[in-house]
């Protein structure tokens, strides 16, 4: 992060409902937003995953967060659609350690994001959370509650916690990413053509 620069959002997920949740911050600068061409050489790995994000509308300071659901969504003024970038920096990725994975940003390349929409007014559903990922105009994958951490309020409050007293820790305009709804699809060598259509589907 000191040679990367300022803290642009947080990744957080589960493996399951009663895993433990991992973190990681992403880079500002690995921040892109729909329609984004990346070229190929920079992105030797080239997985993609859809994700559902939320932005957080002001900071988070400790002991703001107690571990009331309505606190949590008071927090964030927004919901997006996006895509997270699987990358690597490290050589032997697969054999890699978890420990070391996670200094890796946890496979953090980068995150395309869509058109945020405003918070609804009931806590999001992620079992009734519908993704669509298309390559080339072909979807490849769709699912209905794809992402495996299932609660997303235990995610969020987990990553709350994890973050107090920690530099910088949670700030407005920072957006969290919440685990993968589609699992991971990789793309071919060509440069990468990124939209992230607002016309998502949700349902609490």
């Amino acid at each position: 992060m000191a040679k990367l620069g300022e803290v642009g959002g947080w990744k957080v997920g589960a493996k399951g409902l009663t895993d433990e949740p991992i973190c990681a911050p992403m880079p500002l600068a690995c921040t892109f937003f729909s329609g984004v061409s990346l070229g190929s050489s920079t992105w030797p790995l080239r997985g993609i995953e859809v994700e559902l994000a939320l932005r957080l509308g002001r900071d988070l300071e400790p002991g703001m967060i107690g571990s009331s659901v309505p606190d949590i969504w008071a927090a964030f003024d927004a919901v997006l659609p996006a895509i997270e970038i699987v990358e690597t920096r490290l050589a032997g990725w697969e054999e890699a350690s978890p420990l070391t994975k996670l200094a890796d940003f946890q496979s953090h390349g980068g995150v395309i994001l869509g058109s945020p929409r405003p918070m609804p007014a009931a806590p999001i559903d992620l079992s009734a959370v519908e993704a669509r990922l298309a390559v080339d105009g072909k979807e490849v994958v769709a699912t209905v509650g794809g992402n495996p951490a299932r609660d997303l309020e235990r995610i969020l409050l987990w990553l709350v916690r994890h973050c107090e007293g920690r530099k910088p820790g949670l700030r407005k305009g920072q957006v969290i990413i919440t685990g993968s709804c589609t699992g991971m699809s990789f793309v071919g060598p060509t440069p990468m053509s990124t939209g992230v259509s607002p016309d998502w589907e949700m349902s609490s």
